[in-house]
């Protein structure tokens, strides 16, 4: 994997700062709008208060599941009620009702905000269950899919970049004489922010850990794949493996 060029990096931040605002509301709560986008293709909101023992409460203010529910997406199924808790439990979020929460300190307030933010996201994959033609999360396909085909795998990984943010990859794949640790994310519906979101984690983690790994996005091609999401790959040496072509990459990935 090689490394991304640090006016990527500055390109990326500059676009977080752009787009990232705000707003002071009621009761101390303030309204932090990001770059990042809903299923609606809305900016992602979330709402943070500081409590008088220094501690910062963050929630999306319910917006995520009902959300989901607008748009014909019941929540409240129990297949469906379990993929939400999973994807929560990843991220260290909790759900209050149909709100989703955290609990941050000062010194992990930006770790917090980005697994909020990130737990929003993954969670909007859940509206695609709605659809009869996809039957489970596309994760879990793909993770059924890498046991059938005998490649062994770390789900759910955690690794801290040089910023101090812990990244959460969907899939690693340990070293072997013959390859270096592969990372594999999964993208249900890929968008110009997924592959930006990704080759920043990339750099991140690669300023820790060194930039002679692979990477890989798996992503679901009954989707349209944009332009932007192919061309930053590219540019930053991210592997697109189509889905309908998996098995292809069995031998890349063992």
């Amino acid at each position: 994997m090689a490394a991304v060029q640090p006016d990527f990096i500055q390109t990326y931040l500059a676009w977080l700062k752009k787009d990232l605002s705000a707003y002071p509301l009621e009761n101390g709560w303030s309204e932090i709008t990001t770059p990042f986008l809903d299923i609606d293709n809305d900016c992602i909101q979330i709402y943070v208060r500081q409590n008088i023992d220094g501690t910062v409460d963050l929630t999306d203010g319910g917006e995520t599941l009902q959300g989901l529910k607008m748009s014909g997406c019941d929540v409240t199924t129990p297949t469906r009620s379990k993929i939400i808790d999973y994807t929560l439990m990843r991220f260290g979020i909790q759900r209050e009702g149909t709100e989703l929460t955290a609990v941050a300190q000062q010194d992990n307030f930006a770790q917090k905000k980005n697994d909020l933010i990130q737990a929003v996201l993954a969670i909007g994959d859940v509206a695609y269950t709605s659809f009869p033609t996809v039957r489970n999360l596309f994760f879990d396909d793909v993770e059924r899919w890498l046991k059938s085909v005998n490649i062994r795998y770390l789900p759910n990984v955690k690794i801290a970049g040089k910023s101090g943010v812990d990244h959460a990859f969907d899939f690693v794949i340990p070293h072997s004489k013959d390859a270096p640790d592969r990372y594999l994310n999964v993208c249900n519906n890929p968008r110009k922010a997924d592959a930006a979101n990704y080759a920043f984690q990339l750099y991140d983690i690669g300023q820790v850990r060194g930039d002679n790994n692979k990477a890989y996005i798996i992503v679901n091609d009954e989707k349209k794949i944009g332009r932007d999401f192919e061309s930053i790959c590219r540019e930053y040496k991210i592997e697109i493996l189509k889905n309908s072509q998996r098995d292809q990459f069995v031998d890349a990935l063992s």
